[in-house]
């Protein structure tokens, strides 16, 4: 994967999201929207304060305010974590997210600029 040209800062806030393969369902069933959330605790909260979420069956949004810099290797275990436990679910294998999550820096009160 590419090197990501976003410089991420402690205290500051981001936009985090992804969508599912071929928008295909990410959440099938109501128990996989409260399971990718425990997931989010597990992985994310180490790295991040969740501000606000969007869980729709295809994609997410997560707005973010960073505590630390490893977002990337949380968003790592966030994502292998939940594909892993979805394919095994569902009798599937394969990618569950479309690629790498997308992230955009907020730089002022007035998102998106």
């Amino acid at each position: 994967m590419p090197i990501r040209k976003i410089n991420l800062i402690e205290g500051h806030f981001y936009h985090i999201y992804n969508r599912s393969v071929a928008d295909n369902l990410l959440f099938i069933e109501e128990k996989n929207y409260h399971f990718f959330l425990s997931k989010i605790k597990k992985s994310l909260l180490v790295t991040a304060e969740v501000l606000a979420y969007c869980l729709m069956p295809n994609h997410y949004h997560l707005i973010i305010q960073l505590k630390n810099t490893e977002l990337s290797r949380s968003m790592q275990l966030l994502a292998m974590s939940y594909a892993t436990a979805v394919n095994k679910m569902y009798q599937r294998s394969g990618h569950v997210f479309h690629g790498r999550y997308q992230i955009k820096h907020i730089t002022d009160q007035i998102y998106p600029s």
